[in-house]
């Protein structure tokens, strides 16, 4: 694993996925560190960000994993969001 995190690292738009990709994908996938997902409209929108700390730009929606437990979720379109809300009430 050490090595396909350092092949994404020097990737200068990570791995690009279709929605249906990142399906399959995820689906194998039992746990999270140090993940970063965006949703956009078109491959030219993606930015890597200069700053670990700096929120996305141009993109539907931006996902940030440190572990399993723990997320944070940016979007350009706040209404986007909302989905997001109930499973943080669901959660605790």
């Amino acid at each position: 694993m050490p090595d396909f995190e350092e092949q994404l690292r020097v990737l200068e738009k990570g791995w690009v996925f279709s929605w249906e990709e990142l399906r399959l994908f995820a689906n194998d996938i039992e746990q999270v560190f140090d993940c970063f997902i965006v949703a956009v409209d078109s491959v030219d929108k993606i930015r890597k960000p200069i700053e670990v700390d700096e929120p996305p730009q141009n993109c539907f929606i931006a996902l940030e994993a440190f572990d399993s437990h723990e997320w944070i979720i940016w979007s350009d379109a706040p209404e986007l969001l909302n989905p997001f809300s109930a499973l943080r009430e669901l959660n605790g």
